[in-house]
């Protein structure tokens, strides 16, 4: 059987193109040569000037040649070599030079609910080997089980390597009557640990194949097993029942804080940890999920927090996090735990690993905060890297603890994603996380893990800079064969639709005369030109020739106030303005952080469309997420908006349209044309009054000032971008008719009603907007059938987008939105980012429409899907600040 598996290899290695070697993960550069190698013959040396764990792989006719900077990097090699060969271990010749794109490059194995013993541990170490992982992380307690020895303390396994029972096996929660409620089976489980020659083993082993196992013992939560041997050191104090939790989810008993004793418990522990694993140079101490209701109910740990005069309970676990954190660094280690350790005033010098995202609530810290303040990260973001995940097959043998983790996902994880540049030092890479509890033994393991362990494993060492999604799924089809015929019980995977733009799209780099744009000169002096004249005149409208030159006065509407807990100095200027048919005004608030009396802050500037009495109260007695003022303030940027109904109202009835804004300043109704300018037009105008406030604010940066728009907001946010340089960043959220939207491209059918809605709410745009269309068959009125404004455009909205550049451009969407097309607004993104090419800058940088929650943020031009409806949420938010901050505006 092997054999034909492996016979089938050597045939699609045969068909596969030039620079598709099944590697995985594939080598940073491979050249490859013609010919086989059959000589055994492998010469080693090596050169001190190559990169810690690199390697050079020469493969000819006559033999094979490594050189590397070190045994890590010489047993890569081998690793590399392995799956060259073929059936009959001959070699394709290549030239390989490859070194890791980052240090920490692992996988966690929970032992806490499931115990898979030694050999499936061994089995794992020889895969993650053969991918080049270099850290084990080994969970080897949590409340549900104790797995690990300790001679000083046998009661540990004695109470702790047992349970009377388990949740069955593909059964989930329930919450009868509100409660949470478990259905369990009658089996005893256990006792199930390992001795400590097991364990010297097991560190020979992996040591053998350049891992470092990373041992975790938790604290202060999920220790129901440690407690079940010592429920003295709970709060509860010895009534608390002496069983291991046999539920799974979050359990409530956790260390007593306040209790000497347990802390001494946990030292002596550590102490034969460090003994125990001797090459280890950090120790895991988990820390998540600690509930704290016990601490706030115990007499102990309330002393323990007027004794040291702390704030509440988390700062209590932080204080707990630096005395382990100090403990240890006596001992030449340094503390990693989950991301939950940072939070309060801890030691730099512990290591964060990050699994929550902004999402998780308000105490996360994310790993571009942490990295920001200095300390180390190790990425893990569950929403990438938690491989007990579902993985999207349409029929699955095995039971899942939940969520969406499809392979395609798992490849575009990116460690430093969001992390400004100047921090991404202290990213020191990623691990994928075997959580167990419903993971029953090695086939269940290894479904679960492979091949989604083999997209990590080529994110991690050959960077999320070099990924290439369909060269990897061509190298996978293969290489999962090779798994297979290895014994290797490997899942497959779905491969997701994924939309291309119609042949048929405008073409950006192409003058409307067909004459090719190679530089930034003819792009300035006639491409955009010719782009800027076809929107205007037939899409958004020419502004008045007086509105160039408006008359603008600023005046403080009420006296500048300290909100937002003293982090906020809010002012509200009332804009007024003045042309040739009257007068008017309207209100921007700004909330800026008290820092900018320091350094002044930048800005974000949002169109509000939305109800002004709950999104832009200026009291911030109603808060809404389409505007967390105090989101933006706390990252150290200024908040500021203005309603767009005050500017120019929805409507298109001219007659409502001129009694308030600023038309009536530059227009007699009777005047307008088809060319007039439209709403939009009028709010970006308004976001230019705002930014004319701005540049005149000390307290203000006002070379980093980003326009934001939701919905027409964002392509009203294109329009302030593109016809006022002086905008940094345009974002663009849930902008509704997207690029390649024209060319016919196959967009959902409520795209089609969203259309056909605007063609109906021409005022939006302008009086020409009647000329905007697509041809698709839509549920038009019998009366409006032929009618001229069905007949598209020359231009997309990815040729308005590219007037944004070489400035920033950040474009979001929402995978439920009914309002918009999700591919229409990546491909705007994707499509216009050959200006900022011309310009030398980068573009997008991706070619695939990407999976949900995943920004794309390596370029100028940034593209997220977040999972929801149409909306602005503080999710899209923190995407923004994340783009804003890889560009240095916080510097």
């Amino acid at each position: 059987m092997k054999s034909s598996i492996l016979c089938g290899i050597l045939s699609a290695v045969s068909a596969l193109s030039a620079g598709t070697l099944p590697l995985v993960p594939m080598p940073q550069r491979v050249m490859e040569k013609d010919g086989l190698c059959s000589s055994k013959t492998v010469t080693c040396s090596r050169d001190a000037s190559l990169k810690p764990e690199g390697y050079r792989l020469t493969v000819t006719p006559k033999g094979v040649a490594i050189v590397s900077a070190d045994d890590a990097g010489e047993f890569h090699a081998r690793q590399t070599l392995r799956q060259l060969a073929d059936e009959k271990g001959r070699y394709a010749c290549c030239e390989i030079e490859d070194a890791p794109r980052y240090g920490w490059r692992g996988l966690m194995l929970d032992e806490g609910r499931h115990f898979f013993g030694k050999d499936v541990v061994k089995g794992m170490l020889d895969r993650m080997a053969a991918h080049k992982f270099n850290i084990f992380h080994w969970h080897l307690v949590d409340d549900q089980g104790w797995r690990l020895e300790i001679k000083r303390h046998p009661e540990l396994v004695e109470w702790g390597a047992r349970r009377p029972c388990s949740v069955k096996y593909g059964t989930h929660p329930s919450w009868p009557n509100g409660k949470l409620h478990f259905e369990t089976n009658t089996e005893p489980y256990g006792p199930y640990f390992y001795t400590q020659d097991d364990v010297k083993e097991i560190l020979a082993y992996a040591k053998e194949r350049h891992i470092t196992v990373i041992p975790e013992i938790e604290l202060p939560g999920h220790v129901r097993a440690m407690l079940a041997a010592h429920p003295e050191f709970s709060c509860a104090g010895a009534s608390l029942p002496r069983v291991p939790r046999t539920w799974w989810a979050i359990e409530d008993d956790v260390l007593c804080a306040g209790n000497d004793g347990g802390i001494k418990l946990l030292e002596e522990i550590f102490d034969e940890v460090c003994e125990l694993f001797p090459e280890a140079p950090v120790i895991h101490i988990g820390g998540d999920e600690c509930h704290k209701n016990r601490w706030k109910e115990c007499p102990k740990c309330q002393a323990r927090i007027r004794k040291l005069g702390l704030k509440d309970e988390s700062a209590l676990q932080a204080w707990l996090t630096t005395h382990f954190a100090r403990y240890l660094e006596a001992k030449g280690r340094r503390v990693l735990g989950w991301d939950e350790i940072l939070n309060g005033d801890v030691p730099t010098s512990a290591i964060g690993m990050s699994w929550r995202t902004a999402r998780h609530g308000r105490d996360v810290m994310t790993a571009a905060e942490a990295a920001r303040r200095g300390h180390d990260v190790v990425c893990t973001p569950n929403t990438f890297c938690y491989i007990d995940y579902a993985q999207g097959l349409p029929s699955d043998p095995y039971t899942y603890i939940g969520g969406n983790l499809p392979l395609k996902r798992c490849y575009w994880f990116d460690p430093a994603a969001g992390v400004a540049e100047a921090d991404r030092k202290h990213i020191l890479g990623g691990q994928g996380n075997c959580w167990s509890e419903y993971t029953l033994n090695r086939f269940d393991l290894d479904w679960k893990t492979w091949p989604r362990a083999c997209a990590l494993a080529e994110v991690l060492w050959t960077g999320p800079e070099k990924r290439d999604w369909k060269g990897f799924l061509s190298r996978m089809k293969i290489h999962r064969e090779r798994l297979i015929a290895q014994g290797v019980n490997c899942a497959p995977w779905e491969e997701p639709f994924e939309p291309e733009p119609d042949a048929e799209t405008p073409e950006l780099m192409k003058t409307f005369d067909g004459q090719p744009v190679t530089t930034v000169e003819q792009w300035e002096k006639i491409r955009r030109p010719e782009l800027m004249k076809e929107f205007l005149e037939k899409f958004y409208g020419v502004r008045p020739e007086a509105a160039e030159k408006p008359q603008v006065v600023f005046s403080a509407e009420e006296p500048d106030k300290v909100m937002v807990d003293g982090t906020a100095i809010r002012k509200r200027i009332r804009i007024s303005y003045a042309g040739p048919y009257g007068t008017n005004s309207f209100v921007a608030t700004a909330f800026i952080p008290v820092t900018a009396k320091d350094k002044p802050a930048p800005a974000f500037v949002l169109i509000c469309n939305r109800d002004p009495k709950e999104n832009l109260d200026p009291e911030r007695v109603k808060k809404s997420g389409f505007w967390p003022v105090e989101q933006i303030v706390a990252r150290g940027y200024a908040a500021i908006a203005f309603f767009n109904g005050d500017v120019a109202k929805e409507t298109n009835d001219p007659a409502k349209a001129f009694s308030n804004g600023v038309f009536p300043c530059y227009e007699r109704p009777g005047d307008r044309s088809d060319t007039s300018w439209g709403v939009l037009s009028a709010w970006a105008w308004g976001a230019s009054r705002v930014l004319d406030w701005i540049e005149t604010e000390p307290l203000l940066d006002a070379k980093h000032v980003a326009v934001v728009g939701h919905s027409r907001g964002g392509k009203t946010s294109l329009l302030a971008g593109a016809t006022d340089e002086r905008f940094a960043m345009a974002c663009v959220n849930d902008s509704g008719c997207g690029g390649a939207k024209l060319a016919h491209v196959d967009l959902p059918e409520s795209e089609h009603y969203s259309a056909f809605l605007c063609s109906r709410v021409i005022y939006w745009f302008c009086g020409a907007f009647e000329k905007y269309a697509v041809n698709h068959d839509l549920p038009i009125r019998e009366e409006d059938k032929g009618r001229w404004w069905f007949k598209p455009l020359r231009v997309d909205q990815h040729e308005w987008a590219a007037l944004v550049a070489p400035r920033l451009l950040a474009i979001g969407s929402a995978s439920e939105d009914k309002w918009a097309g999700q591919p229409g607004e990546f491909h705007t993104a994707r499509l216009a980012s050959p200006v900022w090419e011309l310009y030398g800058k980068k573009g997008l940088g991706a070619e695939v429409f990407p999976p949900r929650d995943v920004p794309i943020q390596t370029g100028d031009v940034s593209y997220h899907l977040r999972t929801g409806i149409h909306n602005l949420t503080p999710w899209d938010w923190d995407r923004y600040m994340d783009f804003a901050d890889s560009h240095g505006w916080r510097k």
